[in-house]
């Protein structure tokens, strides 16, 4: 008698612990949703401000209105740090700001770099039929397929005369008036930043196509 109490206080001990650890099972699934800790903004917050005046633009672009930034290495980005990195920057060029809209999934709506260049590089750009559309903005302005990238001079102290460019990527490609307008936007911010807008000719209303 004294055998089988012992069996059967077991079995409801076991019973007990077994749904424990199923409920903990659940509780704890792999891979199970978890709620986003990221703020999407409205278009005149997103990069630091970079856009705030050409905020319906922006919308036009990317065909959205809620926007986070997600720099390509975690790090917190405004445009002061930006300013001190590009100043030293050996490399090609850096990026300004990786923007994601709630229907963007893993690629960005939208991407903004910077970069230094001597000047008179001749650079070429082409639209889809072959034509060059250039505006009235920097030294020079054009915008093609899903891009647009703008030049223009900014005397900063060890860069020996070169010249800024402002390159914009987007996949959704979108109208050329507004990439370029947009990249416009952020080129004044950080010509701007950097103290040179005076000799950047840089426009500070949405640029104007230029006669072929």
């Amino acid at each position: 008698m004294r055998g089988l109490t012992g069996s059967l206080l077991f079995l409801a001990i076991l019973g007990v612990s077994g749904c424990g650890t199923e409920e903990a099972g659940q509780a704890e699934e792999p891979g199970a949703a978890q709620p986003s800790t990221e703020e999407f903004v409205a278009a005149d917050r997103v990069c630091d401000g970079a856009f705030s005046r050409v905020a319906r633009d922006l919308e036009g672009l990317t065909g959205a209105v809620e926007f986070v930034d997600r720099p390509a290495l975690g790090e917190s980005f405004d445009i002061p740090a930006f300013i001190r990195a590009l100043r030293e920057t050996q490399g090609a060029e850096e990026q300004l700001c990786r923007v994601f809209t709630p229907t963007s999934g893993i690629l960005p709506a939208l991407e903004v770099f910077f970069g230094w260049e001597p000047p008179d590089d001749g650079t070429e750009s082409t639209t889809e039929d072959g034509t060059v559309l250039r505006y009235d903005t920097g030294e020079s302005a054009l915008s093609r397929n899903q891009s647009a990238v703008i030049t223009f001079p900014c005397t900063v102290e060890g860069r020996n005369g070169d010249l800024l460019k402002a390159r914009l990527a987007s996949p959704r490609g979108g109208e050329p008036d507004d990439r370029i307008t947009v990249l416009n936007a952020a080129s004044l911010a950080i010509a701007r930043g950097f103290g040179c807008l005076d000799e950047s000719g840089l426009t500070t209303g949405p640029p104007q196509r230029l006669e072929p």
